[in-house]
This record gives C-alpha cells, sequence and structure tokens, in this order.
C-alpha cells in the first residue's frame, strides 16, 4: 500500500484520573512539559498498514516485514529509533524485533525492517520516532561515529560495549536506541541494543549490544536522549525510577506496566528500550514492546519479555512523541 500528500488528523481527548491498578505509584509532577518529538514519527498496525503519525506524507510496505515512510523534511541526518508495538491498547502476543535505516526511496524516507525472534522477515506492527535535533547518536558496524547532535565524544570500550559523551549533564534523562544501518542499507544480522547511564561522566550514555544468543557483538545502533517531554525510566523490579509528565506509574503484574500521564496520549508513539536505570549493565537480555493505556487514554502499556517470549521483569526506559 503507497498513499501521499494527506494530511492525518491526531485524536484529541480529555485528561482523565490516574490508574487504579496494583502496585500504582502516584508521581507528583514538577512540571508540566510537552512530549519531546521532531515532529516525525509513524505508528503501523499488524498488516503493515499505516495507523496515524507526524510530518508524514507517504508510507509503503514493500514486502513482508519491509516498510519505507516518508517525511515532510529530509531525514538523512537524523536519528531512527523504533520498539514492535500494538497501535491501540491490546498486546503484542508474538514477539519481533524491529531495525532502522535511511530511506531507500529518498532523503525524506526511513526505511524499517520487522523480524521474528528467529531472524526471518515477518510484519510486526511499529512505533518509529525521528529525532534531528537535541541529544542523538548514530554509529556505524564497527562501533564509530557516523552523526550525532550535541555529541562531544564516542568511545567503542571493547566489542558490543560502547559510550557517547554529550555537551551536557544526561543523568536524569532516558536513553532510547534501536540496532539500525547508518546509511540506507539493510541489517542482515539482527542483533538487540540496551542502554544505561555513563560509565565515564554524568554526561555520558552507556551502550551494549548483543547477538540473539546474548553475547557481545558489534553492531550498529541509533540512540535519541530524551530529557524532558514524556519519559519514564523504572528499575529490574517494575519501579519507577524516574521521569518527565508523568501523574502515576503501576506494575500490574510480571512484565507488564502502565504509566500515566498528565495529558491524553493515545493519538501519540512510545518507544522503549530494556535499559539498566542507573549506570550499570542488563545483564540478562530482554524485550520490550509498547502500547496504548490499558487504564485510561492518559496511559502507556509496556510488556518486557525474556528471549524466548515469556513475560519477566525487564527495567526499561519509555519516549512518548505526540
Amino acid at each position: 500500500m503507497v498513499w501521499s500528500g494527506r494530511k492525518w488528523a491526531r485524536r484529541l481527548g480529555v485528561v482523565v484520573g490516574g490508574l487504579a491498578a496494583a502496585a500504582c505509584v502516584v508521581v507528583p509532577a514538577a512540571h508540566a512539559a510537552p512530549a519531546a518529538s521532531s515532529g516525525q514519527w509513524v505508528v503501523t498496525d499488524y498488516s503493515g498498514n499505516f495507523v496515524r503519525g507526524g510530518g508524514v506524507t507517504g508510507y509503503a510496505k514493500l514486502g513482508t516485514g519491509r516498510y519505507e515512510v516518508t517525511f515532510n523534511r529530509n531525514v538523512a541526518g537524523c536519528s531512527y529509533v523504533a520498539t514492535v508495538a500494538d497501535p491501540g491498547n491490546g498486546l503484542v502476543y508474538n514477539p519481533g524485533l524491529v531495525f532502522t535505516a535511511g530511506g531507500h526511496n529518498s532523503a525524506n524516507g526511513v526505511y524499517v525492517e520487522t523480524k521474528n525472534l528467529g531472524a526471518g522477515l515477518a510484519d510486526y506492527p511499529f512505533q518509529l520516532q525521528v529525532q534531528c535535533g537535541g541529544l542523538w547518536v548514530a554509529t556505524g558496524y564497527s562501533g564509530n561515529f557516523v552523526r550525532g547532535g550535541g555529541v562531544t565524544g564516542m568511545t567503542r570500550l571493547g566489542p558490543g560495549r560502547y559510550e557517547a559523551t554529550f555537551g551536557q549533564n544526561v543523568s536524569g534523562c532516558t536513553f532510547a536506541a534501536t540496532v539500525a544501518d547508518p546509511g540506507n542499507g539493510l541489517v542482515y544480522n539482527p542483533g538487540l541494543v540496551f542502554t544505561a547511564g555513563g560509565h565515564s561522566s554524568p554526561n555520558g550514555v552507556y551502550v551494549e549490544t548483543k547477538n540473539l544468543g546474548a553475547g557481545l557483538a558489534d553492531y550498529p545502533f541509533q540512540l535519541q536522549v530524551q530529557c524532558g517531554g514524556l519519559t519514564v525510566a523504572s528499575d529490574y523490579s517494575g519501579n519507577f525510577v524516574r521521569g518527565s509528565g508523568v501523574t502515576a506509574f503501576a506494575r500490574l503484574g510480571v512484565g507488564r506496566y502502565e504509566a500515566t500521564f498528565g495529558q491524553n496520549v493515545a493519538g501519540c508513539s512510545y518507544v522503549a528500550t530494556v535499559a539498566d536505570p542507573g549506570n550499570g549493565l542488563v545483564y540478562y537480555p530482554g524485550l520490550v514492546f509498547t502500547a496504548g493505556g490499558h487504564s485510561s487514554p492518559n496511559g502507556v502499556y509496556v510488556e518486557t519479555k525474556n528471549p524466548g517470549g515469556g513475560l519477566a521483569d525487564y527495567p526499561f526506559q519509555l519516549q512518548v512523541a505526540c
């Protein structure tokens, strides 16, 4: 399916009350903040159809597990982070993987692939956020710096271990990342990516990439840092650690969580990464999936699973773009 030149209205809603769920923590909001976004994002469904987006002028399903999104500006010098995610407020029953690259058809495009856990191309719903300003980095296959925003240093610490340093303290921010080709190629060998606070300084973000067998291995990745907007960082027990715009957070059960924000986010996009909430390591690789809130339109539902597809508690960091 290909479409272009259409304006898509975002769904409007009203702010409703907080979560009524197990292990709910009410979070006092420091100040109101708009959802962070460069203005370019997209949400798709299980058949690879466009559902909603920001700044989108065209969308094409190129084949099984292969898609291209076209935006209203040149995004070739930007970063692309995506998450397998239900486009409504359902569940992602069959875990999948998502990878990004520059557009195959134009400099305004982002190419996306979704794969099953066996690394075969398969259709999965995904949510993609493009970041051109602010703090971000894109690396190559050898862990080398390719491009970025606000970056003052990039170090490959060893196979699958990296640290990006920015020009400000980011220890109170959130870090989302995706394995991604730095140009407009393909990610032939699927991998996983995890984030944490800097090991060298509070201005840093530590990143690990691993193969599907959980071994450290070099993969290209793209990292987006958000210090405001609508964000959440949780810990290994499913507790709220920090965030922006959050009014409540609940652990609903093993590997099941809901974050509630101070505004309606039902028409937004949600990307997340399994991530240590401090500056440690994620020893046991996991997967994370998102959806609209199960309790209210102000919520985002998150599931974390082990590599076998079973629900399990993992720390994650969530970023919402509207």
